[in-house]
């Protein structure tokens, strides 16, 4: 966004006091400041955000030109940079509550920072598969999972720039509550940096796979004790190199705020769990 300010402003913000220059509370008491917004959703809705800003990007820049009989040149440049702690940062605020949905059959949405993210329920998952085990007069116990998969396909947008709004690439974390830190934080799954599918964006045949074969496998042996430890959420996931040891780091990335869509339940192709599996005799 660039926003060309008149002179009238110029003029204004000139007839500072030392007092208002030297001091951000008093400058900021009568200047105030630049209040961005979407516009209104109808009725009801609630929403609306910019996409994917980074704080520390913003800056303004000030020209200060000179002019007068013989001269006619830009004097000097100040440049004023938005930093993640000074005081003088803009708070954002969004909210996604008109996309949530317990039965996405058209869509599927997933966003990054606060926004919605796809929750896979595994206690509701394990009933499932031990009520087919049931029928095949099998125990839950002697199902062994080869393979299990989860794959979230996505329709490429008309507009192909869209595409650059969706994460590289996505996998299942868990909210826990740290020890040193009392907020709720996601935890990517341990098997993340163990597994070949990782999660990563396919752009030739458009969706996400992620191999989820362990974890799978120690929720249907019941190894969960904590509920927790079933409720999951499809994060972008962000990922960095040891210079020294040369080992990937994988974690829940919240420097940016991604955006996409996915096929609902209803779609053709639609999002699905597919296991490879062996009943014991």
């Amino acid at each position: 966004i660039n926003m060309d300010l008149p002179l009238s402003y110029a003029a204004e913000l000139l007839s500072a006091t030392k007092e208002e220059r030297d001091s951000i509370p008093f400058f900021q008491n009568r200047f105030k400041g630049f209040y961005i917004a979407t516009e209104p959703l109808p009725g009801t809705l609630t929403g609306g955000r910019f996409n994917i800003i980074t704080p520390s990007d913003i800056y303004m820049s000030l020209t200060y030109n000179h002019i007068d009989d013989t001269v006619t040149n830009s004097d000097s440049l100040l440049i004023y940079y938005a930093s993640e702690t000074e005081p003088n940062i803009n708070i954002f605020k969004h909210s996604s509550k008109s996309l949530e949905s317990t039965n996405p059959t058209n869509k599927l949405f997933v966003e990054g920072l606060a926004g919605v993210k796809p929750f896979i329920d595994f206690a509701v998952i394990k009933n499932t598969v031990n009520t087919w085990a049931l029928s095949l007069n099998t125990d839950l116990s002697k199902v062994i999972i080869a393979r299990a998969e989860l794959i979230f396909p996505y329709e490429f947008p008309s507009d192909f720039t869209l595409i650059g709004q969706y994460p590289a690439q996505m996998y299942l974390a868990k909210r826990e509550t740290g020890t040193l830190y009392k907020g709720l934080y996601y935890e990517l799954l341990s098997e993340l940096p163990k597994v070949d599918d990782k999660g990563l964006n396919n752009r030739s045949k458009f969706y996400f796979n992620m191999n989820i074969t362990s974890y799978f496998q120690n929720v249907l042996k019941g190894k969960f004790t904590k509920k927790s430890d079933l409720e999951t959420y499809v994060v972008p996931v962000a990922s960095s190199t040891n210079s020294y040891t040369g080992e990937l780091a994988y974690f829940f990335d919240n420097a940016a705020y991604y955006k996409g869509v996915f096929n609902g339940t209803a779609a053709t192709r639609k999002p699905k769990l597919r296991i490879t599996y062996v009943i014991l005799p």
